[in-house]
């Protein structure tokens, strides 16, 4: 007797469907009696984990946020990309204000250094602006038009070898750099911490990933029944696996906590939090989802449902990454409800 998978909606021998699918990712820590799905089949299933998983968990947001509340130890942060996470020094001195930093792991401890770089006076102001040696290599990429580089450019690295390449770099830029001096030195600030800005680039992959959450946490409380095989789910169901986006946005990101007493200052939690319920008008189904109750990322899973049966809907729980344990948080029990069509 075959069975269908909910991603890729083709009827399968159950040999098919060997492997369970988490519905909140292990990469998010572990869980006591970390709720699965047996509805996904080996083939979606391991698709997700070579692609929009690895996206997110490795070179992400996410990513970074599972190094820093401990869910990836701290060697994992190699794995942490370069090009969708860009870290800079926070300080209010202008001399060291946005240099870029680079995370590594020392005795077990995740570590910051400077990287390699180059800064340009402003065209305005007394600010400086940084250009990795990275980005200056890449000559397909123009320099920022707020700086102006006859102005002033300093050359941060940690040694006279690379010094000589940053002018060689600068050089295939056409930007002639004359040495005038040397400061040396390291980032200080008074409390002997250096505070640091990191900005995450959220893509389609990430939407993807978080949508797969959504979906997947919408089977597991309605009982992997058939309900989310209605047609009504397919415009989410084709995002998730094969990246096909509506004529309409299936996905929205806020830094609006979900819970109700949570002010976003200082967070009640930094646990996972997944919701999903009917909107006001009951027209359509919104789950949300907050890994470590950072950014809130809403998801559309069923606009204008239509052509089932139109059960109760609101649900939520709190995944606790440091106890394990999983918290509901509301939740209207599932009954008889009236055709929707």
């Amino acid at each position: 007797m075959s069975r269908v998978c909910i991603y890729c909606l083709e009827p399968k021998p159950p040999s098919a469907f060997q492997g369970e699918d988490h519905v909140v990712p292990r990469a998010f820590g572990s869980l006591v009696n970390s709720p699965t799905l047996d509805c996904v089949c080996d083939e979606c299933n391991g698709y997700f984990g070579r692609t929009i998983e690895l996206a997110t968990f490795r070179d992400g947001l996410e990513g970074f946020l599972r190094l820093l509340h401990g869910t990836k130890p701290a060697k994992g942060i190699r794995e942490l990309g370069k090009r969708r996470i860009v870290t800079t020094v926070g300080l209010d001195d202008p001399n060291w204000n946005g240099c870029h930093v680079e995370w590594s792991e020392e005795d077990r401890q995740v570590r910051v250094t400077l990287v390699p770089q180059v800064g340009f006076r402003l065209r305005e102001g007394d600010g400086w602006l940084y250009v990795t040696e990275r980005d200056l290599k890449d000559t397909t990429k123009p320099l920022p038009a707020e700086i102006d580089p006859r102005r002033g450019i300093r050359l941060i690295s940690p040694s006279r070898e690379i010094d000589e390449r940053l002018v060689t770099v600068l050089a295939g830029r056409g930007i002639r750099f004359q040495k005038s001096g040397e400061t040396g030195g390291v980032v200080t600030s008074p409390d002997g911490l250096v505070p640091v800005d990191v900005r995450g680039q959220i893509d389609v992959a990430v939407y993807r990933c978080m949508s797969k959450i959504a979906f997947n946490y919408l089977a597991w409380t309605q009982h992997q029944d058939d309900f989310v095989l209605l047609p009504t789910f397919n415009p989410i169901r084709a995002f998730i696996r094969h990246g096909s986006i509506p004529p309409y946005p299936l996905v929205a990101v806020s830094h609006k906590p979900i819970l109700t007493n949570d002010t976003g200052e200082t967070p009640l939690t930094n646990g996972h939090i997944v919701t999903a319920s009917w909107t006001d008008n009951s027209r359509h189904i919104v789950a949300q989802v907050s890994p470590f109750n950072a950014l809130t990322y809403a998801v559309s899973l069923a606009r204008n449902f239509a052509g089932g049966v139109r059960r109760p809907l609101r649900v939520g729980h709190h995944f606790d990454h440091r106890t394990g344990h999983i918290t509901m948080l509301v939740n209207e029990p599932p009954s008889q409800g009236e055709h929707h069509g």
